[in-house]
């Protein structure tokens, strides 16, 4: 069997959706990860300029859809590295069909990258911690294939309910943004963002012009001020309209239990499972920036935004570094959680990019 694999466009949508479609997770809740109605929506959140390729069987009918059985993301977006803002490639998005997962097919894709990552150049990737099968893949290089350097672990927290209490907000004063507030939220992000290694540089006044902000409003974000001050910012985002996770079915345990489990988490509020077809209702946390991490400052903006929202949707989803001492606040609170790992890719030959290790690093989930 072999394969092709070239840059995609516009005309691909229909037959990566169809790959996305037919290729669900497996477990005890089988989950689809979907683009509709356009892959390239979700890969302009991702990437401010996105770097799309497809894998196709080099034999197949060209008026096949099901030619296309790969897809993958190496675009672009600009993060502070070392306190400077940066241009680095994500690579992501990594999706196959089932039946070539591993051996050539896997092999094309990956060799690809040396011929786009420049001399000195690296680029992020991020792996579900479960995905035995590419991480053993990656712990034995090959020549001429890329290195990845293991750069941190991740953990994403689907957080539901409500706060069983409220926490002390004393001096502070926390409500949604308003557009004549980007100045001095710009401010904010651009001093305090610098301090964080791998936060996204962000231009509040292309709200609702730029596809990297797509669905975005003034509204989605939380600003907590103290004595007139700025000191937090944490923005939502509901992505339905171009990202969705579907379940395609559960295991016969599962099936059984649903309808008494959704049951219970309407009274207990916990986190409802969709039936077969439907999709997961949450928003995603992003743009989250603390002034010097302080979880006196985090825990009411958290409880805020649960108080606000939480009513409305299944789960809000927060990511952060294990390391991060915002994590210990969100450990306090009525979740599910799953851990990713954090790479950094160079050439094959090229040693782990030598970055200031007193910049915590930071990841955001909704760009993942």
């Amino acid at each position: 069997m072999s394969f092709s694999l070239r840059p995609a466009a516009s005309e691909d949508n229909p037959a990566i959706l169809e790959l996305l479609a037919r290729n669900a997770q497996p477990g005890q809740v089988s989950l689809a990860f979907e683009r509709k109605p356009d892959y390239f929506h979700g890969a302009h959140i991702s990437c401010e300029q996105p770097d799309v390729y497809v894998l196709e069987h080099a034999d197949a009918d060209p008026a096949d859809p099901g030619r296309v059985c790969g897809v993958f993301n190496i675009g672009s977006r600009t993060v502070y590295v070392d306190g400077e803002p940066k241009r680095v490639r994500y690579a992501h998005d990594l999706r196959l069909d089932a039946p070539v997962r591993g051996g050539k097919a896997l092999f094309a894709c990956y060799s690809l990258l040396p011929g786009i990552l420049q001399p000195g150049e690296w680029m992020q990737g991020v792996i579900l911690a479960d995905n035995g099968h590419f991480l053993a893949s990656t712990s034995k290089p090959r020549p001429g294939m890329p290195k990845v350097h293991a750069a941190g672990t991740i953990e994403t927290s689907l957080i539901f309910g409500r706060p069983s209490r409220r926490s002390s907000a004393q001096g502070l004063e926390i409500r949604q943004a308003k557009r004549s507030d980007f100045p001095v939220m710009q401010a904010f992000v651009d001093r305090e963002g610098r301090k964080r290694q791998f936060f996204p540089r962000y231009q509040f006044s292309e709200l609702g012009a730029n596809p990297y902000y797509r669905a975005l409003e003034p509204s989605n974000y939380s600003l907590v001020f103290r004595q007139g001050e700025l000191v937090a910012i944490a923005g939502v985002w509901d992505q339905s309209g171009f990202r969705q996770t579907r379940v395609v079915g559960y295991s016969p345990l599962l099936r059984a239990v649903r309808p008494f489990y959704n049951a219970w988490g309407k009274v207990s509020g916990g986190m409802a499972l969709p039936a077969p077809g439907g999709c997961f209702s949450y928003l995603m946390m992003h743009t989250l920036l603390v002034r010097d991490q302080d979880p006196a400052i985090f825990r009411p903006l958290l409880d805020y935004m649960l108080r606000a929202y939480g009513p409305y949707y299944d789960a809000l989803v927060c990511g952060l570094f294990t390391d991060d001492p915002l994590m210990e606040t969100v450990a306090r609170y009525r979740r599910r959680s799953l851990q990713s790992c954090h790479f950094l890719i160079t050439q094959s030959h090229e040693d782990r990019p030598a970055l200031n290790s007193d910049l915590p690093p930071y990841i955001d989930v909704a760009r993942l």
